[in-house]
């Protein structure tokens, strides 16, 4: 993929450097970095990264006496790079902290997207959270894949439940026939053998494609699609609970994470961890009321009957299986997607199927 111009411009401008920080000890130093993000704080784990993240580790950098300050330059969702250049934006240094979605790079990170072939596993985020960054610290190589990217992993990043939007009325799985549906990435595969058209986008761009038909319904987190009003273009919201989801992770430059002394570099990845709690107690907070206004701006909700929820299940292909094989030669797919299987039940969730088989 090839960073725009427009961006690399924007580095030479305010990219990285150390310079000696008026006023202190000649050996402090200021590191002047990018925070960016591809998609707007309106978003749990965007907001998470502006309003908990920077000011934490200014904090706890300065309680601890750290002898390196940040002038933090945040261009969270202005623009500097769309989705799917998050993770080389951050390479390069182009940004120097970010939240990069793993569901957009399929060929890159494909090992950490087991939960996307895992469907109809768990619907509380939480879980989804503490399993994921379990699986990261037992694990090894799927920190690994982050490094082989220029990044270090601070703390997973997850969803609420995916939901059913519509600009038709959803009351059967057989309504999914010939039907185009908004489903990036590993989204897509939820769509196979129901004769649903899936359609690749993002959700900054839903909007639109939902407004002027490109696609009939959308596959997509409560919270996020009342954040982007997407029940005003796609009025029935049917809830058939597909599942949490951990679609991408936060991340830091690994050339600017190695120049921080092992105090600094400790607090980061300690607010790294926190990042994930502290978001996902946002989108738990949301959901319970997202609905709510969705219904008062004239949403039609209903729960899709679970006869033809089991439908939808047992169409779906062996999509565990499958990952596992696409992802053998990059690390142990087999190991992770039985931890991730094995860990959500130890934590009470019931999978509606064993993806292992």
């Amino acid at each position: 993929m090839t960073i725009r111009k427009t961006a690399i411009g924007l580095t030479g401008a305010l990219g990285l450097s150390i310079v000696a920080a008026s006023g202190v000890p000649s050996q402090a130093e200021t590191l002047n970095l990018i925070a960016a993000t591809s998609h707007p704080p309106g978003l749990p784990w965007v907001g998470a990264i502006k309003d908990f993240v920077i000011p934490e580790i200014d904090k706890r950098f300065k309680a601890a006496g750290v002898d390196t300050q940040i002038n933090w330059n945040q261009q969270l969702g202005t623009g500097l790079f769309p989705p799917t250049e998050a993770l080389e934006s951050v390479e390069s240094g182009i940004a120097h902290l970010t939240w990069v979605g793993t569901l957009f790079e399929p060929a890159k990170m494909g090992l950490l997207n087991v939960a996307f072939s895992a469907p109809f596993v768990t619907n509380n985020v939480m879980d989804q959270l503490t399993v994921m960054n379990g699986l990261y610290d037992k694990i090894p190589q799927m920190k690994k894949v982050w490094e082989a990217n220029n990044q270090v992993f601070l703390g997973a990043q997850a969803t609420a439940s995916y939901e059913v939007l519509t600009t038709f009325p959803f009351n059967s799985f057989a309504d999914l026939e010939g039907k185009k549906f908004l489903a990036p990435g590993p989204m897509a595969q939820w769509l196979r053998n129901t004769g649903a058209v899936p359609v690749d986008g993002n959700l900054p761009g839903a909007f639109n494609m939902l407004q002027t038909g490109v696609v009939e319904g959308s596959i997509m987190p409560i919270t996020n699609a009342f954040a982007f009003k997407l029940h005003e273009v796609a009025k029935y919201v049917t809830l058939v609970n597909i599942g949490s989801q951990t679609t991408g992770g936060l991340s830091m430059n690994r050339d600017v994470f190695n120049k921080l002394s092992p105090e600094a570099q400790k607090i980061v990845l300690e607010v790294g961890r926190e990042f994930s709690d502290v978001h996902g107690k946002v989108i738990v907070e949301r959901s319970k009321s997202a609905l709510a206004k969705m219904k008062e701006a004239g949403a039609v909700i209903t729960v899709l009957a679970p006869a033809e929820k089991q439908k939808w299940l047992v169409a779906l292909p062996p999509l565990g299986t499958e990952w596992v094989k696409r992802n053998a030669d990059k690390g142990p797919a087999k190991k992770i997607l039985a931890s991730f299987m094995d860990d959500m039940r130890a934590r009470g969730n019931k999978p509606l199927r064993d993806w292992t088989k």
